[in-house]
């Protein structure tokens, strides 16, 4: 791969790079109601498979029909790679990026399907369980973390797929209808929606020759098994359409926290017809009842058949998007017309009434269609499809905060890189695009490719993604004519140059030979890479390769992120470990890209796992800061601690740890011992209770509590009963718990001024839209604060009313999810006692707080 990358090369290069709108104004589509819905339990399916028809209709290569005629785009740099030239590449010597841990057959074209091409899906929940979804089989596994027993199966030559899948069921038997007639289908897409903890699968009907039925299943939970239901929503596909015999081929999918967004291909009997968009309601797909969805039929613009392609959008994917503060969608695509640019489109108002923005085009080096892949064993070659993009994604680095989209295709390349008709090998061209809701730029893109003078390997259907950590991992078919096909893994670390890849690897050994049409053989037209939705390192790649003589197989790839900073050394401020709330200082060396990792705290979405560090000994660790990927910090209590030497262990989201030992001496002793700390839900408060053993020059107790567990407020005080060498048992109430969990410390003080902070507790309490924590000060003077803790942004007003029932101040609150102070002034009011209400924009009283005035 092509690494020279020089300044004025770069400086030439981005001043190339332009955007302009080709449609003139936003389009709001076409809104409609599913025709039908239905939903059905997994073991019914599997109780009926195996009577359905074994008579599957392969889909018929709409794309055969067209190819768009485009056109050189002149300002496109000829270039393999893009991007400022910043960070360092790894040494070469380390063959991928991150390194293979699970790796299986998940299915195969023997597991009753029948046909080419698989069309490969795959994605992950956060309960551990791999949903892979072709033409003919959905099948469910429980799959390892990496930090647990691979999951693998032969490389070589095998019909062997993993065993024990959760669930193993005929998709056409999945999707069937009977009220409609429908019973074969093709082109699945699966995607986890971490954001609702549900799976959304999207396929097309192609039991009618036009005017087909785009289907969407949506599980019922996140954990499937074979009593798990799915809601079917069968939506007509030619909605909008002024023909009566479209077809729409070749379904994409994107999710965000508003919508679910399809691309596709629309074809009539003898000639393309456009590129329709479908941004479905999600929280119609949730409801159980109709779904709601809009099109956009335009597609690719007016023209779309005659002699002249129309400009626009082609094959448009639909962006997958987890980020829960989402407000708009979006879609990606190559141009209709003309190679080397990329056209950009939003989606405003997802969840309520879309509105399709006009496309953004955006120039990126040169490219042209993919050749015909040369296969060992392959008569004419494989099927490369055409430029189209494979599965887009956006995330979120969660250590610098720059969002991003990453996508990737294949285009014919020379031994350069550069894309050039001529080139005679197949690329797989990736892309970083950035300010997605300004002006759309490039950011960086390179390309994996071969630079072997003769029977140079190819790399085509790619798909790659970036973790929440900045690393990017991608995944595609590899073949050569003196080579069989693979499946081919490359990555990328956030620290590398711009626009560079690590040394491509393979990760199957196929020795037979693929041929089953004497000639130009189908092969997969998807390709997916997923990012672990727990811990936002972990990536999976699901790609195809020839398993066995002239069959295919969906190879399952998981690959670990770098472990954390490697040799941590802990250091205590001031140097001293004794102490109550002693700041801890663990600092690793990131030589080889190792890392400390923290994805926060994902405001208004579940949550991930985050970095955690534990002390051996039962030491209390507290106030767990990500600092950066080579240090991080804690607190720690040590009173009551006996002398001697100790562990820390740091552990990232993924499991992978690191430990750093540290001595503590002998005279950190704490004069009480706590035995239990414990709490409970009673009728909407938490009952908190303790006890104590050898209470001596004991003061008391401070009770902390918070919303994330990271940030803790005081609560209230609870004074010693008495020294006691028994010790005491102690109970306290919060009236106002926070939404959704509530955490909870004991802050332990004795009379000499020192003190010690016990283990956190979480309870898990109501879920109100919005609680007053406190207000403070109170009594008050001249202001006061009000703390209150919501559940999602909202607007809200807060009133304050004197004993008449008479409103005496109004304010408003721009609230955000989680923890919210707002200070208001009162100094005009009489003094006394009021009442503070909280209402939301409707008016509707959410909660009361009691507030006196001096």
């Amino acid at each position: 791969m092509n690494r020279k990358l020089t300044r004025s090369f770069i400086l030439f290069s981005i001043s190339v790079l332009f955007f302009t709108n080709v449609s003139a104004q936003e389009n709001y589509g076409v809104t409609a109601n599913s025709a039908v819905h239905t939903t059905k339990q997994l073991s019914d399916v599997i109780a009926m498979q195996d009577a359905f028809s074994a008579n599957r209709v392969p889909k018929r290569k709409m794309e055969g029909q067209y190819r768009p005629r485009k056109q050189p785009n002149l300002e496109a740099p000829a270039v393999s790679s893009f991007g400022a030239v910043t960070g360092t590449n790894t040494p070469s010597n380390i063959t991928a990026t991150q390194s293979v841990h699970s790796n299986f057959l998940a299915t195969y074209i023997g597991d009753g399907l029948g046909f080419s091409p698989p069309d490969c899906a795959g994605d992950l929940s956060t309960t551990n369980q791999l949903m892979v979804a072709v033409n003919g089989r959905l099948k469910v596994f429980n799959v390892p973390t990496v930090t647990g027993t691979p999951a693998t199966t032969i490389q070589t030559t095998s019909n062997n797929s993993l065993a024990n899948p959760v669930v193993n069921v005929d998709i056409d038997a999945f999707f069937t209808n009977s009220s409609l007639g429908i019973t074969d289908f093709s082109d699945p897409h699966v995607r986890f929606d971490r954001l609702t903890g549900r799976w959304f699968i999207v396929i097309i009907d192609i039991t009618n020759a036009d005017n087909n039925y785009l289907c969407v299943a949506v599980s019922n939970g996140a954990t499937i098994t074979s009593m798990s239901n799915f809601t079917i929503f069968y939506l007509q596909s030619s909605t909008g359409s002024t023909a009566t015999d479209d077809f729409l081929d070749y379904p994409t999918l994107g999710i965000d926290a508003n919508a679910l967004y399809v691309g596709g291909n629309t074809f009539g009997p003898a000639a393309y017809r456009g590129c329709p968009i479908y941004v479905i309601r999600k929280s119609s797909l949730l409801s159980g009842t109709a779904a709601v969805f809009t099109v956009f039929q335009y597609g690719t613009g007016a023209g779309k058949s005659g002699s002249t392609d129309a400009q626009g959008i082609y094959t448009p994917q639909g962006v997958h998007n987890d980020d829960p503060s989402a407000t708009q969608g979006y879609f990606i695509g190559t141009d209709n017309t003309a190679f080397s640019k990329v056209i950009f489109k939003r989606v405003s108002n997802p969840g309520t009434n879309p509105s399709l923005s006009a496309d953004i085009n955006i120039t990126v080096p040169t490219t042209t269609y993919p050749i015909m892949q040369p296969a060992r064993g392959s008569s004419g070659g494989l099927d490369a499809a055409d430029d189209r993009m494979f599965a887009a994604m956006m995330m979120k680095n969660k250590i610098t905060g720059v969002t991003s989209l990453w996508t990737a295709h294949a285009c014919e390349v020379n031994t350069s890189g550069v894309g050039i008709a001529g080139g005679n090998r197949n690329g797989s061209r990736w892309y970083e695009f950035r300010n997605l809701t300004g002006t759309p730029t490039l950011f960086q893109s390179g390309t994996l490719f071969d630079n072997t003078a003769t029977n140079p390997r190819g790399f085509w259907i790619p798909s790659i993604a970036m973790s929440g950590q900045g690393h990017a991992f991608m995944g595609a078919s590899v073949a050569a004519a003196n080579r069989r096909v693979q499946v081919a893994i490359a990555g990328r670390y956030s620290a590398d140059a711009s626009g560079t890849l690590q040394p491509s690897d393979t990760v199957t050994q196929s020795t037979t030979a693929y041929s089953t049409a004497g000639g130009n053989d189908r092969w997969g037209d998807f390709s997916q890479t997923i990012v672990d939705p727990k811990d936002n390192m972990t990536m999976w790649t699901f790609q195809e390769y020839c398993n066995s003589t002239n069959n295919w197989g969906l190879r399952a790839v998981q690959v670990k992120a770098p472990p954390p900073a490697s040799s941590p050394v802990a250091t205590a401020t001031g140097g001293n470990f004794c102490g109550s709330n002693v700041v801890v200082t663990l600092t690793g060396t990131t030589t080889s890209n190792e890392g400390f990792f923290d994805p926060g705290a994902d405001p208004g979405g579940p949550g991930f796992n985050r970095l955690t560090i534990t002390c051996s000994g039962g030491i209390p660790v507290s106030n767990v800061t990500f600092v950066s990927t080579s240090v991080v910090t804690c607190q720690i209590n040590t009173n009551g601690i006996a002398g001697g030497n100790y562990t820390f262990t740091v552990t990232n989201p993924d499991g992978q740890s690191v430990t750093a030992g540290f001595t503590l001496p002998n005279n950190c002793t704490l004069p009480v011992s706590l035995i239990d700390f414990n709490g409970r839900l009673n009728n909407r408060q938490v009952d908190l209770a303790w006890k104590t053993t050898a209470e001596i020059n004991f003061k008391g107790f401070e009770i902390e509590k918070s919303f994330d567990g990271a940030t803790f407020t005081y609560l209230t005080q609870v004074l010693s009963k008495g020294n006691r060498a028994a010790g005491n048992e102690y109970a306290a109430i919060d009236a106002k718990p926070f939404p959704r969990y509530t955490y909870y410390r004991l802050k332990i003080a004795d009379i000499d001024g020192r003190s010690a902070y016990s283990n956190v507790i979480r309870i898990n309490t109501p879920l109100n839209a919005v609680v007053i924590s406190r207000i403070f000060p109170n009594p008050a003077k001249d202001d006061f604060s009000i703390e209150l803790v919501a559940e999602k942004r909202a607007t809200l007003n807060i009133d304050v009313y004197d004993l008449n029932g008479k409103k005496v101040k109004q304010f408003q609150l721009n609230a955000q999810a989680g923890l919210n102070i707002k200070k208001l002034p009162i100094g005009n009011l009489s003094a006394g006692n009021y009442i503070v209400q909280l209402k939301d924009a409707e008016g509707n009283v959410l909660e009361k707080a009691s507030m006196v005035k001096n």
